[in-house]
């Protein structure tokens, strides 16, 4: 006996990449279990920034949403900014610039995209703050 199962396709954006928000608030140490991926999304290029901002325009006004951007969180004693958890890239080695970033506390900081006096941007936290997380899949498979 066979059981049908509905799949709910979900368009991928510019990038390739699915993208989706986590259906309940959490901190950005629960990224690896919110997300397909085990890890939240990450932003190399400015495409993907402007595919951020579309996501955080989703939520309501005043929200953040969870990113996998972080600093200290490896065990490099020199404390990079580094996006990704699965595949460490360095934020210096993106197209992102330093002009998104508002630094958090010292020692780790993890960030979330929000709007800073309407300017989208990457805020720094201790990361125990509750937002939205989100998501970023290769679906398609795709050489990135």
């Amino acid at each position: 006996m066979y059981r049908r199962v509905a799949l709910q396709w979900q368009d991928a954006e510019a990038d390739g990449l699915i993208y989706s928000l986590s259906k309940s608030p959490d901190t950005y140490f629960e990224t690896g279990g919110a997300c397909k991926a085990g890890e939240a999304a990450v932003a190399t290029t400015w495409l993907q920034f402007d595919i951020f901002k579309k996501y955080l325009d989703k939520l309501p006004d005043g929200s953040g949403m969870v990113v996998e951007l972080c600093r200290a969180c490896l065990s490099d004693p020199a404390r990079p900014l580094t996006w990704g958890y699965n595949k460490q890239i360095l934020y210096s080695d993106t197209e992102l610039d330093a002009s998104l970033l508002v630094h958090g506390p010292p020692g780790l900081t993890a960030y979330h995209v929000a709007k800073v006096d309407s300017e989208y941007k990457l805020v720094g936290t201790d990361g125990t703050a509750k937002w939205p997380i989100l998501c970023q899949d290769n679906d398609l498979n795709l050489d990135l």
